[in-house]
């Protein structure tokens, strides 16, 4: 067995990256976080399997499909893929003995920091190499849970400027959005459904990487149960603070102001509802 080099321990989850699309569209596309590559065939914005990032482990690379291989797009500086040798182009053809068609990138993720022997295929040679794997929340700088929840002031709709830490006290769910992001609209419906039957709750929609007449008529069009805030940037200071690199990224905050649960990508139906729930408990 081959170590290209020796891995840091430093937290990466797998990310997909989007085909290309052209135009606008082109511009605002924006990388979404996924647990397996989507088809090669796929066209306009990504459809993400949802993934949780809290207590997640894995090492940090950008795929794309090809026939019994996934293609290494990118790898996350400094993280363990890259400081275990791989490189853009690599094609992983096994993860721990395991061929990638069986699993895809989700092969690369664990609830436990564990090495992953993985076999790729680099020009005309084949090598195995080890990487740590590690945890996700760490190399995204993501707020850990059980950890203060990252604070934040910002103007809404109208202009008032609203501020996390005036809901001290009370479980509050922030998601990182756009209009642009299919995955985020998708997940507005499930947002939508919880904001009306929990009231007593706090649902903020942190809208980033929106021109303004873009927002409003989005806003006009459908009606949102809960308030939208003007976070600025996905690379601007609040998205960053939280770890965003991708869209959509849902933070469920628990009553004494810790953070309960991270994910990306969209939530399922059902399991934000849990973490709403546990959220309200603590």
């Amino acid at each position: 067995m081959i170590n290209l080099r020796q891995p840091l321990l430093i937290c990466l989850m797998t990310t997909i990256a989007g085909l290309p699309v052209h135009g606008k569209e082109q511009q605002r596309l924006r990388l979404n976080l996924t647990r397996e590559a989507p088809e090669a065939s796929l066209s306009g914005y990504p459809n993400p399997e949802p993934q949780a990032m809290t207590s997640r482990y894995g090492i940090g690379v950008a795929l794309q499909t090809s026939p019994n291989a996934l293609v290494i797009v990118s790898t996350r500086p400094g993280g363990p893929a890259e400081q275990a040798g791989l490189k853009k182009g690599d094609e992983i053809i096994a993860v721990d003995g395991n061929p990638v068609a069986s699993g895809g990138g989700s092969l690369l993720t664990t609830t436990r920091a564990a090495p992953a022997t993985i076999r790729i295929r680099r020009g005309s040679k084949e090598l195995e190499v080890t990487v740590q794997r590690a945890s996700m929340e760490r190399i995204y700088n993501l707020p850990p849970r059980g950890k203060p929840a990252p604070s934040f002031a910002l103007p809404d709709t109208s202009g008032k400027i609203v501020s996390l830490q005036e809901f001290k006290g009370r479980a509050v769910i922030v998601t990182f959005w756009a209009t642009w992001c299919g995955p985020c609209v998708a997940e507005s419906v499930e947002l939508n459904k919880l904001a009306r039957k929990y009231e007593h709750l706090v649902f903020l929609g942190l809208d980033v990487d929106d021109k303004p007449d873009e927002l409003q008529k989005f806003l006009q069009e459908r009606t949102l149960s809960y308030t939208v805030l003007k976070a600025g940037k996905i690379n601007g200071p609040v998205a960053t603070s939280y770890g965003v690199t991708g869209l959509p990224l849902t933070v469920v905050i628990a009553a004494n102001g810790l953070v309960d649960f991270v994910a990306a990508g969209g939530v399922p139906e059902g399991t934000l509802e849990t973490h709403v729930r546990s959220a309200m408990d603590q």
